[in-house]
Formats: C-alpha cells, sequence, structure tokens
C-alpha cells in the first residue's frame, strides 16, 4: 500500500471510528446521566477553565456547536441551575460561564460515564505498540490546526 493510501485510510478511519465513539458516548450520557454529549463538551471546557470560568467567546471557540447553539444550549443549562453566567471583573460586559456546584455534582457523574464509554470503544483497542505513534500522530495534526487560529 502506499502513503498516499494509507494516509486516506487513517483519515477515513479516524472519521467512522470519531463519529461511532462520539455517538456511543452520546447514548451513554442521555441513558445514564440524562445529558447529551453537546451539553458534557460545553461543561468540560468550563469546567477545564477553572474557578474563573471561561469567556463565552472562548467557549464557542472550542465546542462542537454553532454560536446560535452554544447560546441556547447555555440557556437552559443556567436555567437548570448547572451553569451561571458572571460578569468579567475587568470588563464587565464580557459575561464568564462557570459551573454551580449542582453543574459540578452533574459533570463529575458524567465524566464517570463518558471515561468508560471511551475505555470501552476506543483505549481497549490500542496497546503499547500502536498507542503512542497514534497519540504523537494525532497531536501533530491537532498542533497544525490551533497554528491556524492563531
Amino acid at each position: 500500500m502506499s502513503d498516499v493510501d494509507a494516509r486516506w485510510r487513517a483519515w477515513r478511519s479516524l472519521l467512522e471510528v470519531a463519529s461511532f465513539v462520539t455517538q456511543r458516548i452520546d447514548e451513554d450520557l442521555r441513558d445514564q446521566v440524562g445529558v447529551d454529549i453537546q451539553t458534557y463538551d460545553a461543561m468540560l471546557h468550563t469546567k477545564e477553565a477553572g474557578e474563573a470560568g471561561i469567556r463565552m467567546t472562548d467557549l464557542a471557540d472550542r465546542v462542537l456547536l454553532s454560536k446560535p447553539g452554544l447560546t441556547a444550549l447555555v440557556d437552559r443549562l443556567e436555567d437548570r441551575g448547572l451553569l451561571a453566567r458572571q460578569p468579567e471583573r475587568q470588563d464587565r460586559r464580557v459575561k464568564r460561564i462557570v459551573l454551580t456546584p449542582a453543574g459540578w455534582d452533574l459533570f463529575r457523574r458524567a465524566a464517570k460515564v463518558h471515561s468508560a464509554t471511551v475505555e470501552q470503544w476506543f483505549h481497549q483497542h490500542l496497546d503499547e505498540n500502536t498507542v503512542q505513534p497514534a497519540a504523537v500522530a494525532l497531536a501533530r495534526v491537532h498542533q497544525a490546526h490551533l497554528a491556524t487560529k492563531r
């Protein structure tokens, strides 16, 4: 098989695996915690931002939703008491999104489901010979993508 064929096979496998595992995660989150993967994704990025929270514009850059879709999601999560909008100290016009105590509780439960599903459908298929090369290759592509956003 040529390098070109192998690259296309890798691309197709990446798409298909990402789609399959994402669907499994979404199903498990819905069944076991009552949230969808977009909610988990938004809560994950909010959690990773720390106590100060994340600016709405930064969250929009990171999640797999359109900006209007993200605004609607944050509105729903705020209505459920899972997220709160807080004014930024330096510029009160800017809102930061933070997890509420109820949001932290839900996130912890969802993270356990997420981890178990990823382990079942992805991690267990990587061994010591494949995990490092896969991680390096995907990190290289990710870094190239990040460089284009600057």
